[in-house]
């Protein structure tokens, strides 16, 4: 199972696609779980969605972040 992340940036504004590939040998408890995990991501970046709409020192705050979740 893998959670696939797009997070781009576009006219100051950042955009976060987030899409759950599930493999065909998965159980159904991990196809559960996985997608209550997704769930919750996505409540997660929806709210650092919101954030980024906020000024820009918030913006660049926000980036460090983002940039931090994936390093």
């Amino acid at each position: 199972m893998r959670i696939i992340l797009n997070v781009k940036e576009i006219g100051g504004k950042i955009g976060i696609e987030a899409k759950l590939d599930t493999g065909r040998r998965d159980t159904a408890r991990e196809r559960a779980a996985g997608e209550r995990l997704f769930q919750h991501l996505g409540g997660v970046f929806a709210k650092l969605e919101e954030s980024a709409a906020k000024p820009a020192p918030r913006i660049k705050r926000l980036w460090q972040r983002v940039r931090a979740m994936f390093k």
